[in-house]
């Protein structure tokens, strides 16, 4: 029975599957190239069709790079729409963004640009595993055969050269003089062409497995990606079912509105017109009258006398309602009582006519808009009255008189009436008589009303010249709907985001010793040092203010309740004010602690004495250093040993020579023996320690989260290298920057891509992709 039947009946008995090897044996035989001949086409077709799968996988980065960027432009374009982010991040506040919905759309703006970065995670992730990751493994593996293919050619070339020569095939055979010096070079060159033939034999069977188990976890790990990749995307969409909904309601007001509207807008059209008709009828009977006057045909004086009497006594009346509605609400509500365009002789040398447009509102104001540009049209008017046109006012109505025609010394102009006042006089003409009358009518009856007392002018903040005018002419209301709406979307979000927990006061009231202040045992302290661990009442932590944040950190724990995330509650758990003074207090007798009624002074002193002067630790007994302390707590993820040696080091405490040696080299990082460029213990934490001892670190203020090593490496480069994902999400919270560089100039998310190939879960943690990215 052969050897290799009894290792299969040994592994049969063991209950272990059979282990099958490409190679009976590993002897220099025609088998055994026949073998590698085979295994060397195997492994040329895995390599083929592995590369395959490189070009396969990056035209897919591509195509992701591609949508991410086409995403980014869409997301772009509709906010462009939506008039811009607006001054509160909540969509464009100017007029055309408020009509097409800006807020609306910006909310639908930041979902599309969440998506799109949920796209580029995923194209990260698809070229760390497999562009990257698994095609450098790959070139690794092909590099390995091709060099043992070549060493075995050598070594076997040698070692045949070496027997020829010895056999005497090649010239003539030495005698026995040396022959064991022969021999031995012989047996040399037989020894490393059997290595080298070993070495290709394992280096085939290693690329055999090779290819296949990380084919396969490379593919498992970007199918995994896209799962996240989907749930993500599921996450956002559902929280956006709401808001299109609520969209499509407001979308279909919208719709009611603006028929609504256009209803209105043609009534008002119908209205125009029907004026415009008995306008022209007005004017066709005033010059049927002139006619009927000037050839001496006036039967109808007396009716139209009458008729004209009436009408005015009617727009008297109008005026004067008006007039003291406004009044009465304070200038709230205010009426236009004329508007329309006149012609305004300029006050300069040339008495130029110009085309204005005049409004005499209910508060007795009068004021005009005007342009710069030559032949105005209606668009003209209305682009730059809502941007740059401010009206002009003109006189004070009170002290005014309108007079019918120009002065007698000057060239009569048909349809054309003045405004005389002590400030200035203003020309105006109408377009036709009709409308001369009704002007001069109008502010004759406003005159009227405001010199009988219906209308106080004092009373009114007149508009200085170019200011606005208490109300504007046109105005177009979106706010209201957008409000509401806005309303709605807030409610949603404040309803998404509430969530019920216990505040940090009462989940640390449970830890021993926290039921009363650390230092004069106050009952129900509300305050805690977040770098000392310990928890305070507000007399107690007002001195410790004083002492200075170097000494203690003081937060409230109903008020800065951001401060105190589960990390740091979690924290303060396995601390508690019970150990914490066994430490500050190890030398305290009872006696000596002030109580909650002593006076500030004494706790002051106390508390100088305790934190500041450290006059009750007890001193370190036994060999070692508290650093070395340190470490070993960091190494056994144990937060009191960090604790008492890290409050015992005063300073910031040196990293031991040794261990950092070590963990440099490990990295990859040049060690240099001086403080400013060793490792720290909060490197040291990244590589091996829990979140909670890298919290601990951080908040104990003696350590810089940014602390480069000899190469320029940061704690969170050493979370990356050593693939803890949790710990570089807690040191990117804490304020981390993820773009600061290197000596070689990487930073943190280029250092994971081309230096970390083994850190599988970093590379596949989309949130931390995504903050790496920022």
């Amino acid at each position: 029975m052969d050897a290799q039947t009894t290792s299969s009946q040994q592994q049969q008995q063991q209950g272990s599957a059979p282990v099958s090897l490409p190679f009976i044996d590993i002897k220099d035989s025609p088998i055994f190239r026949s073998k590698v001949g085979e295994l060397e086409r195997t492994s040329a077709a895995l390599s083929n069709r592995t590369r395959k799968l490189l070009q396969g996988a990056s035209q897919y980065c591509q195509a992701l790079d591609d949508a991410f960027q086409a995403s980014l432009k869409f997301s772009d374009c509709i906010e462009s729409c939506s008039g811009g982010s607006g001054m509160d991040g909540r969509g464009g506040d100017d007029d055309v963004g408020l009509q097409l919905g800006g807020p609306v759309l910006h909310r639908f703006v930041q979902s599309l640009k969440e998506m799109s970065s949920f796209l580029e995670l995923l194209r990260t992730q698809v070229e760390l595993i497999i562009c990257d990751g698994l095609g450098s493994r790959s070139d690794r593996l092909y590099e390995s055969i091709r060099n043992g293919e070549k060493r075995l050619q050598q070594k076997t070339s040698e070692y045949d050269a070496v027997r020829s020569k010895h056999l005497g095939h090649h010239g003539k055979r030495l005698g026995q003089k040396n022959s064991t010096t022969k021999q031995e070079v012989v047996i040399q060159a037989r020894v490393e062409a059997d290595e080298a033939r070993f070495d290709l034999a394992k280096a085939l069977v290693k690329a055999q497995g090779d290819y296949k188990f990380e084919v396969i976890e490379a593919v498992a790990n970007v199918m995994q990606s896209q799962v996240k990749y989907f749930e993500h995307g599921h996450a956002v969409a559902q929280g956006l079912l709401p808001y299109i909904d609520e969209s499509l309601k407001y979308v279909e007001a919208l719709k009611e509105d603006s028929k609504a509207k256009m209803d209105k807008l043609d009534e008002l059209i119908e209205y125009e017109r029907t004026c415009s008709r008995e306008h022209d009828l007005k004017v066709s009977r005033a010059e049927e009258e002139r006619l009927k006057t000037e050839y001496g045909l006036d039967d109808g004086d007396a009716e139209a006398s009458s008729t004209q009497q009436k009408s005015s006594r009617n727009l008297a009346s109008e005026l004067e309602a008006l007039i003291q509605q406004t009044r009465v609400s304070g200038n709230a509500l205010v009426t236009i009582l004329k508007q329309g365009y006149l012609l305004k002789r300029s006050s300069t040398m040339r008495n130029k006519w110009q085309r204005r447009f005049f409004v005499l509102d209910s508060t007795g104001m009068l004021y005009y808009y005007s342009t710069k540009s030559e032949g105005i049209n209606v668009g003209d008017l209305i682009r730059k009255s809502g941007a740059n046109q401010h009206p002009h006012t003109t006189v004070n109505l009170l002290t005014a008189a309108v007079k019918p025609g120009l002065p007698e010394d000057e060239k009569p102009v048909p349809y054309a009436f003045r405004i005389v006042s002590p400030e200035r006089e203003y020309y105006l003409q109408a377009e036709d008589e009709i409308d001369a009358s009704s002007w001069i009518e109008t502010l004759q009856g406003v005159i009227v009303c405001l010199l009988s007392g219906a209308f106080q002018s004092t009373d009114v903040k007149r508009p200085e010249v170019n200011a606005s005018p208490i109300r504007p002419t046109h105005s177009r209301d979106m706010s209201g709907d957008m409000s509401a709406l806005m309303a709605n979307f807030n409610l949603m979000d404040e309803k998404q985001d509430a969530h019920r927990r216990d505040g940090p006061d009462v989940i640390l009231a449970q830890v021993p010793g926290n039921d009363v202040c650390a230092d004069c045992r106050a009952r129900k302290p509300e305050w805690g040092s977040i770098n000392l661990g310990s928890l305070h009442c507000i007399e107690c932590s007002g001195i410790h203010r004083k002492l200075g944040v170097h000494v203690s950190k003081i937060r409230s724990l109903t008020l800065d309740t951001r401060v105190w995330d589960d990390y740091l509650v979690s924290l303060f758990q396995v601390l508690g004010n019970d150990f914490v003074n066994s430490i500050w207090e190890a030398n305290v007798d009872e006696s000596m602690k002030p109580q909650p009624s002593s006076p500030a002074s004494v706790k002051e002193a106390y508390i100088i004495d305790k934190y500041v002067k450290r006059t009750f630790m007890e001193p370190r007994s036994g060999d070692g250093s508290w650093n070395d302390d340190l470490w070993d707590g960091i190494r056994n993820n144990d937060i009191l040993t960090c604790y008492r040696a890290l409050v015992h080091s005063e300073g910031v405490p040196k990293s031991p020579v040794q261990p950092a040696k070590i963990l440099a080299t490990n990295i990859g990082s040049k060690f240099q023996e001086h403080e400013d460029f060793m490792p720290t213990a909060l490197h040291f934490a990244c590589c091996c320690g829990s979140g909670l001892v890298v919290v601990f670190l951080l908040v104990s203020g003696k350590y810089s989260i940014d602390a480069q090593d000899g190469s320029g490496r940061t704690p969170l480069m050493y979370a990356l290298y050593f693939d803890k994902p949790e710990i570089a999400k807690i040191l990117l919270t804490y304020g981390s920057s993820s773009k600061i560089v290197d000596f070689e100039g990487f930073t943190p998310f280029t250092w994971l891509k081309k230096k970390c190939p083994r850190s599988m879960q970093c590379a596949s943690d989309p949130d931390l992709l995504k903050d790496l990215m920022n």
